[in-house]
């Protein structure tokens, strides 16, 4: 698979929630990066590993998503960037978020080595907080 096609099969999983998608995409050692403050925004942090699971998971316990859509992909060798939008409702305080987010990927080998999540932050913690 070239690392356009992992990358956009992978958020495609991403944006379903299919965790073992995802995982099945990525390098057993690889880093996650997501932006916030994780003492408002509990999925916010860099996750390693086995780690991106619980990322995963923490998306699963915290958010409902109304709508989520790849506005755009783009590849220059190993690195795909991607441009996205994301509503969600976040169950602890029932406020949505309208949250337009990039996203850079390393992929090599078939494997993503690494995700960087550049997002809304302020719309992230108004609607955790």
């Amino acid at each position: 698979m070239t690392p356009l096609s992992v990358a956009r099969q992978a958020f495609a999983f991403y944006l379903v929630g299919d965790k073992a998608g995802v995982l099945a995409l990525t390098d057993p050692h690889a880093t996650w990066t997501f932006p916030g403050d994780p003492s408002v925004v509990p999925w916010a942090g860099t996750f390693h590993g086995a780690g991106i699971a619980r990322f995963m998971d923490l998306l699963v316990d915290h958010l409902d998503y109304e709508e989520a859509r790849v506005e755009s992909v783009t590849a220059a060798g190993d690195r795909v960037f991607v441009q996205a939008y994301e509503r969600y409702v976040v169950r602890a305080t029932g406020r949505v978020c309208h949250n337009r987010l990039a996203g850079a990927f390393t992929v090599r080998d078939g494997r993503i080595l690494a995700y960087e999540e550049y997002s809304d932050t302020a719309a992230m913690e108004r609607a955790s907080a």
